[in-house]
């Protein structure tokens, strides 16, 4: 028999909130563990670990939602939830881990090598191509922006996979070189679009 009582209500809700976030929690910190598990027992990069399995696994939700929000007629609203998530789980997911690990210890060392470097320059281009994109096109999404972006993304996952296993050691110019041949790449592709 459901509580009658609004406080009763209110109080079950929160409990029930933070119980999905403690199982949300423990759920992910597994899902790390084992695929960190299979990166060493396959001796694959943690980089690419992240970049491949992790990142599909982690926007598989918001990409089945947007697709059923663009297909039910509100595509502004899917647009602003392609942007929205990502950036919510960068600022909380990041943000949080950063403060909770600098209470415990402090400084926090970040490793910080040439697949995030080129990372870095992969979110910039990105984003000026769908600033670009969209403005070029009268802010309306077409099919060539969506195929310039698929593009991206397909040398860019080449261009990290390469850079994590490769025998000559990945250094910050090999990740500049690679962000200018992603941007040579993209600028072919956009001026036969």
């Amino acid at each position: 028999i459901p509580p009658r009582s609004r406080p009763y209500r209110i109080v079950l809700l929160f409990l029930a909130f933070v119980t999905s976030v403690g199982w949300i929690y423990s759920s992910a910190t597994e899902l790390v563990a084992i695929l960190s598990t299979f990166g060493v027992i396959l001796g694959a990069n943690p980089s690419v670990v992240g970049l491949t399995v992790l990142a599909w696994g982690n926007s598989a939700g918001d990409l089945v939602g947007n697709v059923a929000i663009a297909k039910s007629g509100f595509a502004q609203m899917a647009l602003h939830g392609c942007f929205g998530a990502p950036l919510l789980n960068i600022l909380l997911g990041l943000g949080l881990s950063m403060l909770f690990l600098s209470w415990r210890e402090s400084p926090v060392n970040v490793k910080y090598d040439s697949i995030a470097l080129m990372t870095g320059c992969m979110i910039l281009i990105t984003l000026a191509i769908i600033y670009f994109g969209l403005v070029r096109n009268g802010y309306t999404a077409s099919p060539e922006l969506g195929r310039v972006l698929y593009s991206v993304y397909g040398l860019y996952l080449l261009i990290a996979v390469y850079m994590s296993t490769s025998f000559i050691v990945a250094t910050s110019g090999i990740a500049y070189l690679a962000a200018g041949v992603l941007i040579y790449v993209v600028w072919k592709v956009w001026r036969r679009a």
